[in-house]
């Protein structure tokens, strides 16, 4: 299918909406990818991946981000970029790059300054799209009362702005403690991180009966779009396969969907594919944005769709 894509004052141009995430590239912050599964050694470069999972810095050996000790970083990486030609499963943008930037200490925490590591280290590798499917250590949800409270959300916000600038999308996980975000903010001043920050979208999670989870935190100033987050089959490590439950497996249903879009359209800003993902996801609940499911149910169809919309004759 052919459309038409305006850039500026007359710069118009045909492309066909084809997209399974060729030259789009994903970093993928969690616990390491297993580099040599088989549905998903095409995809893990393994020359730009980090490990930046112990005191905020690049490791020197390059083998820690392609390991996995913890089975999550490579179930996230499963769902974005499996390839499907193996007996487990396809991924969502299966020709898109991953970077594992390894973040997840050995103590299975996530500290600022490996996060911050994570983030800039991807942008500087030319990433499009950074998935974050777990909190910031030790709180659950940081407060002004927390030591180095500032100072952590002003390294974040520095990081993000970074990232922002170099015209990367960030994805977040909302967490699995079934908290009402507002009511938390409002009692304690309390936020989640990195979820919370100024534009990072925030993934809930949605059951086969298209409710939230009742795991999936909520809060109408952080969740933005909802997807599936029950029972999802995706790549373990040491070649094998397994079901994920949380909102940790929704975040890169989302991250794999701006991947196509990324990959369709490579101009496509970051608000641009908010956008996108906004006004295609389907509504769910009260009608418009809500707390409990944002904007709604991420739309992969629709989203890709709706790069013809923005033709101009």
């Amino acid at each position: 299918r052919d459309f038409c894509l305006s850039r500026g004052l007359g710069d118009v141009y045909k492309r066909q909406v084809d997209t399974t995430g060729a030259g789009a590239t994903v970093a993928v912050l969690d616990s390491g990818i297993d580099a040599k599964h088989p549905d998903l050694a095409h995809a893990v470069s393994q020359q730009d991946s980090v490990d930046c999972s112990e005191f905020g810095v690049p490791a020197l050996s390059k083998t820690g981000p392609l390991v996995d000790p913890r089975a999550h970083g490579t179930a996230v990486a499963g769902i974005i970029a499996a390839s499907g030609n193996n007996p487990g499963v396809a991924g969502i943008a299966p020709d898109a790059t991953l970077l594992s930037m390894r973040v997840i200490n050995s103590e299975n925490k996530v500290n600022a300054a490996n996060l911050v590591c994570g983030l800039v280290s991807a942008v500087d590798r030319g990433a499009n799209v950074a998935t974050m499917s777990f909190g910031l250590d030790p709180w659950k949800f940081w407060g002004p009362n927390d030591p180095g409270y500032s100072a952590v959300v002003e390294a974040l916000t520095r990081a993000t702005l970074y990232a922002e600038s170099k015209n990367v999308t960030l994805v977040a996980s909302v967490g699995n403690e079934g908290a009402d975000f507002d009511f938390v903010e409002q009692q304690t001043g309390r936020r989640r991180l990195p979820v919370s920050l100024e534009g990072v979208i925030g993934v809930g999670s949605i059951n086969r009966s298209l409710t939230r989870s009742n795991f999936s935190n909520f809060g109408s100033d952080v969740v933005d779009l909802m997807a599936p987050g029950n029972g999802i089959y995706s790549t373990w490590p040491n070649s094998e396969y397994g079901i994920n439950f949380g909102t940790s497996f929704a975040t890169p249903h989302v991250s794999a969907v701006v991947a196509l879009l990324k990959a369709a359209d490579p101009e496509l800003s970051g608000d641009e594919i908010a956008e996108i993902l906004f006004s295609t996801a389907t509504d769910l609940g009260e009608p418009g944005r809500d707390g409990d499911y944002g904007h709604g149910l991420l739309n992969a169809r629709a989203a890709v769709d709706a790069l013809g919309s923005m033709a101009t004759s």
